[in-house]
């Protein structure tokens, strides 16, 4: 359905996917504020804004993209060849890692589904599945900095 508005289907898919994961943060930051959740964690880190910006936006996704996302999906996918299985396993995982109240794992749930979908996007294009997931989260990560932070 996409290629019908983009010849380059595989960045529009790339683009809807962010457009959808955008849309899941806002929501969730406007459900969290609505009912007063708090989203942050507990570790409170006395930590610089350049050391907040490397953590969240090169740091975590690149470690997050090769334990959360390559590793699950390259597993599942090994042993039961189902890339729906492999990327809702990966999501869980994911979500499980940022537990801070249970409407922020589903938040990251969500997010986890859509970190999976770009993996497996991006290796069934023939791309670099952790370059891009990796860029994809970095991203997300860098619109949550500025406008949400």
């Amino acid at each position: 359905m996409l290629e019908k508005y983009c010849n380059y289907s595989f960045y529009c898919k790339l683009l809807f996917l962010y457009i959808i994961s955008i849309l899941n943060g806002l929501l969730f930051n406007f459900i969290a504020s609505y009912f007063s959740l708090n989203f942050e964690n507990d570790y409170n880190l006395d930590i610089s804004i350049s050391q907040k910006f490397f953590i969240l936006i090169l740091f975590g996704p690149a470690l997050e993209t090769i334990i959360l996302q390559h590793g699950p999906i390259q597993f599942v996918r090994k042993f039961f060849l189902n890339d729906y299985a492999a990327i809702i396993i990966s999501a869980f995982i994911f979500s499980i890692v940022h537990y801070y109240n249970f409407m922020y794992v589903l938040m990251t749930f969500i997010g986890g589904l859509i970190l999976g979908s770009v993996y497996i996007l991006s290796e069934n294009n023939k791309k670099i599945p952790v370059i891009y997931t990796f860029i994809f989260h970095s991203l997300y990560n860098l619109f949550g900095f500025i406008f949400i932070e």
